[in-house]
């Protein structure tokens, strides 16, 4: 097996504001598994508030290749427990490379991700939301305008919070859901929940820092709005932890380490009955490609990173009217366009 990998600017559509900072592009590493005559490909984004940078990953990927292609393919949970056990790897570089073992293996075998994993696709399932990032009233309002979508996560964590979901509720009948990335204290968090049930929120994701998660705790059972976990659920270790904080979690592949912890962290949190949130980074469509495989296997959907993209690096599933559209492809579905080979 030979494992080679590439970075990529990827410049936005325009600058993303959230409670943790302006963004005006992401840098990300494609990464590329060869056997048999065949590729698989995985992706990994950089996100500095994670504290995970493209530099520090380029030298984990360094390191892992020379073990790597020594190493024979046979199936991806096998892949991912030899690299997962002989190594101490980053779960954003894991993810790429489990993502891209299964990529590789529904080409050698031809068949595509949601085969292998055996999930059965018989309907649309939940449609992904798109993201309205933190801004003026005209500009966020403005967002909504450009794309009429069917649900829309909105970004919030500013003191006029509730005047701009009052301002979009009355622009739109969607779904609306609601995301503070951890930037409410605890004194404001009950008082905005309660405004935004009046205004017909579906769900709200990391409400406080995950410091604040034992006050949290407390508020769960005074709402009716679900309150989901992103930063406080980083992978498979803590799903029961969560369990008494929130209704449910948002699973993001490159937290986790890939399709392989995903799936585990979704049968668990359905065992202790949390609702199941399936999130991105703003990626590529190599790595939405990845996580849409599990769109079956969840109750919302938010895979919206490549259409913030001012131009994408590769092509994979779209979605229409929010749902998804997948191609009649073996892995994911997905490849780089041809400018970006590598």
């Amino acid at each position: 097996m030979k494992l080679d990998w590439r970075p990529f600017n990827l410049p936005l559509i325009a600058p993303f504001r959230i409670s943790k900072g302006i963004f005006h592009e992401r840098r990300a590493i494609v990464v590329k598994l060869q056997y048999d005559g065949q590729q698989g490909l995985g992706e990994a984004t950089e996100i500095t508030y994670y504290g995970k940078s493209i530099e520090a990953m380029l030298r984990a990927l360094e390191n892992i290749g020379k073990q790597i292609n020594d190493w024979e393919f046979v199936h991806p949970k096998l892949f991912y427990e030899r690299l997962s056990s002989e190594s101490k790897v980053d779960p954003f570089i894991l993810s790429a490379l489990d993502c891209a073992a299964y990529d590789l293996y529904g080409k050698l075998h031809h068949q595509n991700t949601r085969e292998i994993l055996e999930i059965q696709h018989d309907q649309l399932g939940p449609p992904t939301s798109i993201t309205i990032g933190l801004g003026s009233e005209e500009e966020m309002v403005g967002s909504m305008i450009e794309r009429p979508w069917p649900a829309y996560k909105v970004k919030l964590g500013q003191p006029d919070d509730i005047e701009l979901m009052k301002a979009l509720r009355r622009h739109t009948d969607s779904v609306l859901r609601v995301d503070a990335n951890g930037g409410w204290s605890i004194n404001e968090c009950l008082e905005k929940i309660y405004a935004l049930e009046n205004l017909n929120v579906e769900l709200i994701e990391q409400p406080m820092a995950p410091e604040q998660d034992g006050h949290l705790a407390k508020i769960k059972s005074m709402v009716n709005t679900p309150l989901v976990a992103d930063e406080s659920c980083q992978g498979p270790g803590d799903v029961q932890y969560c369990q008494a904080s929130y209704h449910g979690i948002n699973i993001k592949l490159m937290k986790c380490g890939g399709i392989t912890p995903a799936i585990q962290m979704i049968s668990e949190a359905r065992a202790l009955g949390l609702q199941v949130m399936l999130g991105c980074m703003t990626e590529s469509s190599i790595g939405i490609s990845a996580a849409a495989q599990l769109i079956s296997l969840v109750d919302f959907v938010d895979l919206d990173g490549a259409m913030m993209l001012k131009s994408d690096i590769a092509n994979g599933v779209t979605f229409q009217d929010g749902h998804i559209k997948y191609f009649d492809l073996p892995g994911h579905g997905c490849d780089l366009k041809e400018q970006f080979q590598f």
